[in-house]
């Protein structure tokens, strides 16, 4: 009889702690290091660019680098993956700008540089995409915007691909097309490792 009511007791303890710690590991940010202000920036990469500051529409305070190319309206937005934060993606972000574009890349809700909010797996983190979107358009002349996500990354680029056709890239209408449609974000350009790259077009 004690083994009847144990065993089901034991089973429903180890649900909790697996569903606790699963919990942790998807939802919540970690904890701030003391190394975290010890860490790659665009300046090692000795890239032209600018550290700002942005709020979201839900009054999330988070951090960026725009990589400067002036004079080229050419611009890319780099979003991360999950639990990645933006010195992650230095690489393809120095890359492009040597390349001529304009990259910002941004923290994500809950890392360092930004204020403390639990992960949502893009559900929330788009209204960063969208804050930074507005920057760009606010701070690059005729800024054509293209967006670049992997990971949780490409799942907020599919949410907040700008549903506006002025706030995507233009590209020329090809035969049968309708010059300034807007397009679902598709895959073609760009993509790395096994998760291809979202990015916006209007056609």
């Amino acid at each position: 009889m004690p083994y009847i009511v144990l065993v089901p007791a034991v089973l429903l303890l180890l649900y909790v702690v697996a569903s606790y710690y699963l919990y942790r590991r998807a939802f919540v940010p970690a904890k701030s290091r003391p190394l975290d202000d010890f860490t790659f920036t665009p300046f090692e990469f000795q890239a032209d660019y600018e550290e700002v500051e942005l709020v979201t529409a839900d009054g999330i305070n988070f951090g960026a680098w725009h990589f400067r190319q002036p004079g080229s309206p050419q611009t890319v937005i780099v979003s991360g993956g999950h639990k990645g934060q933006r010195q992650g993606s230095l690489g393809i972000s120095a890359a492009l700008w040597r390349k001529g574009f304009n990259v910002i890349l941004y923290s994500y809700r809950g890392w360092p540089g930004s204020d403390a909010a639990p992960i949502t797996f893009g559900i929330k983190e788009v209204l960063e995409l969208e804050a930074v979107i507005a920057f760009a358009r606010k701070r690059i002349p005729h800024a054509r915007i293209g967006l670049l996500g992997y990971s949780m990354g490409a799942v907020v680029t599919l949410l907040g691909w700008p549903a506006r056709c002025s706030a995507c890239a233009r590209v020329p209408a090809s035969r049968g097309q309708i010059p300034g449609r807007c397009s679902a974000p598709s895959n073609r350009g760009l993509s790395f490792s096994s998760t291809a790259a979202r990015t916006t077009s209007c056609r």
